[in-house]
């Protein structure tokens, strides 16, 4: 080839968008008939039956690392079908693991990091198979608020293989009621927030009071004050999920708090909240339906738009049954809703 011909031919795409099921070319024409279609699509059926992009296995795991909340990591990373609003674009900053005493040194290494980022592209603060202690959580909160481009802070480890791993684990909820005070004092900017199999019930009460007193709190600056112009309404996605030990009268208490309306013209930190996971928590019949009265009922005031109550032992489901039969004539926004894994129907 010739100089004029090779400069004719192009590499094919090998970014992300390429392997993706609508592939985005460089030309702007093609992107923008794309997604005017899909605005178009969603305008008159509220839910795509689009096939689920298959990508690697070491990908998915490297992701699960990343994202451990599949609804989360769905938001950031659309795979399941085309969402015009997703850039796709994101950086993960996922720590070793190990014990923290201090945050003071990753986190400078960390702000000197984010200093190369873009301003629109998500970026998550992970924390695996680690535990905490001593000025832990203040450096880290001191890191957060120094960093306004971090968006998505996760704590998760990795599921014990049998029922005594647990025991055995060195990492045993270590420094979790650390990680249930930091939600008090959070910086705005956190809008992703994700506790898998991380948190006692111990520290799970502790978050509980802590969501409490906030919601008790008129004092604007107490929380979320990180970011000027953001009201406490910041957290738009939560998964506390994988926690079977935490006791199911916690998961109503937390249910009952991010419940609780807008006081005085002030939003409570979930009032934004449209993603909630909450798999694999064996929550069982009675909670599982107060979770889907607080989505589904016109009464409720918040806007979910996707849940995911997989793997809680739902079982015979009475009161899931009589909830969602309650619920038939309501219009919720719910789109998303995973009840898989949990034995639907078994004891009637």
């Amino acid at each position: 080839l010739d100089d004029d011909d090779e400069e004719g031919v192009k590499e094919p795409d090998s970014n992300f968008l390429g392997l993706h099921q609508y592939p985005l070319s460089e030309f702007e024409e093609e992107k923008d008939w794309i997604v005017q279609h899909a605005l178009a699509l969603n305008q008159v059926q509220s839910e795509n039956s689009l096939l689920s992009l298959s990508l690697p296995k070491r990908v998915n795991d490297l992701l699960d690392v990343y994202f451990p909340s599949e609804l989360i990591r769905e938001e950031v990373i659309p795979l399941h079908g085309l969402s015009p609003d997703a850039s796709f674009d994101f950086h993960a900053l996922c720590m070793p693991a190990g014990k923290y005493s201090s945050f003071r040194r990753e986190g400078q290494m960390v702000s000197t990091f984010l200093q190369s980022v873009r301003p629109d592209c998500h970026c998550t603060l992970g924390f695996r198979n680690s535990s905490f202690g001593l000025e832990f959580a203040d450096s880290l909160l001191q890191t957060l608020y120094l960093c306004p481009d971090i968006q998505g802070l996760s704590f998760s480890n990795e599921p014990p293989e049998t029922s005594t791993r647990r025991g055995a684990s060195c990492h045993e909820f270590e420094g979790s009621e650390l990680v249930g005070n930091i939600v008090r004092t959070l910086p705005s900017s956190i809008s992703h927030l994700t506790f898998d199999d991380v948190l006692s019930n111990t520290a799970a009460l502790a978050l509980v009071h802590n969501l409490q007193s906030m919601a008790g709190d008129d004092d604007d600056e107490t929380v979320g004050s990180g970011t000027s112009g953001r009201t406490k309404g910041f957290v738009c996605a939560l998964a506390l999920m994988n926690s079977p030990y935490i006791k199911a009268s916690t998961f109503t208490s937390l249910i009952e708090t991010i419940q609780t309306p807008p006081r005085d013209g002030v939003d409570s930190m979930f009032q934004s909240l449209r993603t909630l996971d909450l798999s694999g928590n064996n929550l069982g019949d009675d909670a599982s339906a107060r979770v889907l009265e607080m989505v589904l009922l016109p009464s409720s005031s918040h806007n979910i738009e996707c849940l995911d109550l997989s793997r809680n032992e739902i079982k015979g489901g009475h009161s899931v049954k009589s909830t969602l039969e309650e619920c038939q004539s309501s219009k919720p926004k719910l789109k998303v809703l995973n009840m898989s894994s949990n034995g639907l129907g078994a004891g009637d």
